[in-house]
């Protein structure tokens, strides 16, 4: 199932489903990322299964495409980028992604 996050009914028929791209951890929130970088947008297109979508005009090398990641997330989220670290994937387009917050309502504003 694609669901674009355009607009707010694809996000809530979403969470009715009870999937999520986010699981709360003992850090903040743990975040399931499907990334394609070299893209000719940056952007956070929607949920993809359950995992967020993004969209990187960074390539993926020396870590470019990882620290755009971690900057649209924060900027999106209006926290700083301390707060934001990928744990896997560093090397893939699969990522997962902790954000340090205890705000639930803070990662919905991602869509």
């Amino acid at each position: 199932m694609v669901y674009g996050g355009d607009s707010a009914e694809d996000y809530y028929h979403y969470e009715r489903l009870g999937m999520s791209y986010y699981k709360k951890t003992s850090e903040g929130f743990l975040i399931e990322a499907k990334v394609v970088a070299r893209s000719s947008r940056s952007e956070i297109a929607g949920v993809l299964g359950e995992k967020l979508k993004v969209y990187l005009k960074s390539p993926p090398v020396d870590g470019r495409a990882n620290d755009e990641l971690k900057t649209l997330v924060a900027g999106r989220l209006g926290i700083s980028g301390k707060d934001v670290a990928i744990v896997r994937g560093r090397a893939c387009s699969n990522k997962k992604i902790v954000v340090r917050t205890n705000d639930e309502n803070l990662l919905k504003s991602l869509l």
